[in-house]
């Protein structure tokens, strides 16, 4: 949330993403995930290739690396059990 004219805050920053978790918990039941490759500046994080899913034992927001996956193309919905992918 950057332009020419204005640089964000810490704290205009996490209330972005406390925004954007309550969105995709909105979005994703509980046991749902979005397979996500990563792409531009969020490469620096050091692996590609991750789910975002609604953890179904504690309902959050989890983010599970998933290099091994390449079975599935980006936006791929999936069914998510105890952290294991049980379907796509």
């Amino acid at each position: 949330m950057e332009n020419d004219n204005y640089k964000e805050s810490l704290v205009e920053c996490i209330k972005s993403r406390l925004i954007f978790v309550q969105a995709l918990d909105a979005l994703l039941s509980p046991g749902t995930g979005v397979f996500v490759e990563l792409s531009g500046k969020a490469l620096e994080l050091g692996f590609k290739r991750v789910i975002v899913h609604n953890n179904i034992d504690d309902n959050e927001i989890v983010v599970t690396i998933a290099e091994e996956r390449t079975d599935l193309k980006h936006g791929d919905m999936v069914t998510m059990i105890n952290g294991d992918i049980i379907s796509n």
